[in-house]
């Protein structure tokens, strides 16, 4: 459903007042502790066009009445040195953070915490982990955008074509004749679109963010400028606030066990069954998660000492396995979770990598960066037989970017994105990823940069 905005003023606005504590640092290898308070007002004020809001159109727009709320918080943050110059611990450290949040729109209270450990084992090896909980409150717009009216493609689970769908105990085709619909009936959303009504929700709770990391650091000693790292990482999202859709509305009403549900209740039909509008909200309904590892070089060569040149080499490698990237739908008419994979598909890599290297003399610099995304297919369960090419190439793209210093303070550059003029014209699914996916080809940039 998409409507014209360019008529609508928007308006926004907030302030916050943050009165931090100070850091208590005492003598070395002792306990270091800081605390504050954070006190927030936030409101929004939306006023659609004239025209978009009297009804004359065939879609709708009401505003937001300056809608607005405090959010108070309190935070403490403490870094305790456990062990120093030990065997198998050059130093070890706990750090820890809690912040409690009230946000006057909601009933609930948030918190948020953080546990880690930093762990050095000798002079080359460090590990370090982290355990933390983050929330989300929903946003006003989330929880008081005003009546949307548009139309929208649905498809009534009722018509009939589709009575004979849904769960295999036939429930769809009892409860649409509950409803009152028979056997044979032509739904008016065929070949047709259907009134989608939409607002807000001042019911929504909080997004919940589970993070995980864990991870090494190895510096050799008898390596100059050698740094690399490896981190482990798992995200898992809970309650995302999520739009329901109108279509999903439609058939949890008549795939449930009967028609006496919350679903049917956001229907409106005529006598003759014909659907009017459906109401469609936002909700915390859903889960997501990401796992993956981070591998990072960095490595540094003074070329005067090495090879005898001037200047300095240098080489940075920046590499993401993504091994699970899942989606979760509650699935109200089995009543279980439905999770749904799309690793390995475009906008889900499971290989990326940055490399650049840096040659820098006196005061000129010269940069080359090659970045790479592994391709994939566009949906990884898509038929074949409907679509001939449905697979992307990989993506590799190479920049070149010289810089020269004229003063300390000013700095012109030059650069090239794309050098080989790649483009992804050649499919037309790749304009969902044009992070990574150029459709544009090879682009030329220069500037100036002054420090006063």
């Amino acid at each position: 459903m998409a409507h014209d905005t360019t008529t609508t003023d928007v308006k926004g606005h907030g302030f916050a007042a943050n009165l931090s504590g100070d850091v208590y640092e005492l003598p070395a290898g002792s306990v270091q502790v800081s605390a504050g308070i954070e006190v927030r007002y936030e409101s929004l004020d939306y006023r659609p066009s004239e025209l978009w809001s009297s009804g004359k159109l065939s879609s709708q727009m009401t505003g937001i009445d300056d809608v607005s709320r405090n959010i108070k918080e309190v935070y403490g943050e403490f870094l305790i040195p456990v062990l120093s110059d030990m065997a198998f611990a050059k130093s070890l450290e706990i750090e820890g953070a809690l912040r409690y949040a009230k946000y006057s729109t909601e009933s609930a209270s948030f918190t948020s915490s953080k546990l880690g450990v930093n762990w050095a084992i000798n002079d080359d090896f460090r590990f370090r982990s982290t355990y933390s909980r983050a929330v989300r409150a929903p946003q006003l717009g989330e929880m008081f955008a005003g009546t949307s009216i548009g139309f929208s493609d649905l498809t009534d689970p009722c018509d009939s074509d589709q009575i004979d769908g849904g769960p295999s105990d036939g429930r769809r085709k009892a409860n649409c004749q509950a409803l009152g619909i028979t056997d044979g009936w032509d739904s008016n959303l065929k070949g047709k679109r259907g009134k989608v009504v939409s607002s807000g929700n001042t019911e929504l709770g909080e997004e919940t963010a589970t993070t995980m990391t864990a991870g090494f650091v190895f510096q050799p000693s008898d390596v100059d400028n050698l740094r690399i790292s490896i981190d482990y990482y798992d995200i898992d999202l809970s309650d995302l606030i999520v739009s329901f859709g109108a279509s999903s509305v439609l058939s949890n009403c008549v795939d449930l066990e009967s028609i006496n549900n919350e679903y049917c209740g956001q229907i409106e039909r005529a006598s003759n069954g014909d659907v009017l509008s459906v109401r469609d909200t936002f909700l915390n309904a859903d889960n997501s998660r990401r796992r993956g590892v981070d591998v990072e070089a960095d490595y540094a060569i003074d070329m005067a000492k090495s090879f005898d040149l001037a200047g300095t080499f240098r080489i940075a490698m920046g590499v993401t396995r993504q091994l699970e990237k899942s989606y979760t739908e509650y699935d109200f008419v089995e009543g279980k979770p439905l999770k749904s994979e799309s690793l390995g598909t475009l906008g889900a890599p499971k290989w990326k990598a940055d490399v650049m290297a840096t040659y820098s003399v006196d005061d000129i610099s010269v940069r080359w960066t090659t970045k790479f995304t592994q391709g994939g297919p566009f949906y990884a369960d898509l038929n074949p037989d409907r679509y001939q090419n449905q697979n992307i190439r990989n993506s590799v793209v190479h920049n070149f970017w010289v810089g020269y210093d004229i003063t300390p303070e000013a700095n012109v550059y030059l650069g090239v994105n794309n050098v080989t003029d790649e483009t992804w014209l050649d499919n037309p699914f790749t304009n969902w990823d044009r992070l990574n996916y150029s459709l544009l080809g090879r682009a030329y940039y220069a500037g100036v940069n002054y420090k006063f």
